[in-house]
């Protein structure tokens, strides 16, 4: 029986989210297509500052969503990030 292992790193390069929306260019591909990895947030800024990584859960019901930092990040399937303060 073949094990699968290991992670996938979704990569946010620092950018700063918020409610406005940014684009990272192919990180809905690489959430979507992650081979039912754990997924790891790397990368995340809210406030001016990178965190460190993260483990996130993501739902992908159209957009992408996960929590992470008290934040509430959603991702289209054309790359647009936002995030809002909550859950």
């Amino acid at each position: 029986m073949a094990r699968k292992g290991g992670y996938q790193i979704v990569d946010f390069k620092g950018l700063q989210l918020s409610a406005a929306e940014t684009t990272i260019p192919g990180i809905y591909e690489t959430i979507e297509g992650n081979y039912n990895k754990e997924l790891l947030a790397s990368g995340l800024n809210f406030s001016g500052t990178v965190l460190p990584d993260v483990p996130i859960a993501a739902t992908i019901s159209g957009n992408i969503t996960f929590v992470a930092y008290n934040q509430t990040v959603t991702i289209t399937s054309s790359d647009v990030v936002t995030a809002s303060a909550g859950e």
